[in-house]
């Protein structure tokens, strides 16, 4: 990749640079150096052509350099989720412990990003943000978390709220994990309940033709 300097402009050869805010204010300030050059353009209020015609022979060949110095990652994603079958509860939660909300439905994943075993999702190697959601039942104090298993450690702990058991209610929670790795990672999504809920502890069920209770987001930020 071609390198080019001027007084306001530097770009790196064979750089891949994503922060196009900044790239976009030092290219225009770099074009606006040229072209309010007065003996350029200022000369009688008249530009004069021929030497308009030398500055358009510098721009346009730094517009294309820095066209392919901006080298722009599309920003990628998928979503699972956890689902059952018509008027299926989530399944039932323990008191003052974490649950899994099992991870067993596809939603969306054109660039194979993600793949599902056992209740959890294997991602492939990036800079990521996860968002997680998950419904929680008569649980008390109630949150979110992530738990990483490649590393055997909870990585990430949701907002905390609260449900009271005798006002039967349900929550979603909420939880986001940032993180970069290399190879796969394996990650649980789950759910932390005070109080223990037989059955629907994770998911009270609506008679939908599919009982959605739980949402991982993984929006890929970086390969």
């Amino acid at each position: 990749m071609p390198s080019y300097s001027v007084s306001r402009l530097t770009l790196p050869s064979g750089n891949v640079y994503n922060n196009f805010a900044e790239w976009a204010g030092i290219l225009m300030g770099a074009i606006n150096d040229a072209l309010s050059d007065p003996k350029v353009w200022d000369e009688a209020s008249q530009p004069y052509v021929a030497e308009n015609l030398t500055e358009l022979e510098y721009l346009l060949p730094l517009l294309a350099t820095c066209a392919a110095a901006l080298e722009i990652t599309p920003l990628k994603a998928f979503a699972v989720r956890h689902k059952e079958t018509q008027n299926t509860a989530g399944g039932g939660t323990s008191a003052n412990a974490y649950t899994q909300h099992p991870l067993n439905d596809e939603l969306f994943d054109p660039d194979s990003l993600v793949s599902l075993s056992g209740g959890n999702a294997i991602v492939v190697a990036g800079t990521w943000l996860f968002i997680g959601v998950c419904a929680i039942y008569k649980g008390s104090n109630i949150h979110a978390a992530i738990y990483d298993v490649t590393g055997s450690t909870r990585v990430a702990e949701g907002i905390s709220d609260y449900n009271s058991p005798g006002d039967s209610v349900g929550k979603q929670a909420l939880v986001f994990h940032a993180v970069t790795f290399t190879g796969t990672k394996e990650l649980r999504l789950e759910a932390f309940s005070q109080d223990a809920q037989a059955g629907n502890g994770l998911g009270v069920q609506n008679n939908k033709a599919v009982e959605t209770y739980a949402y991982l987001i993984g929006l890929q930020l970086a390969p």
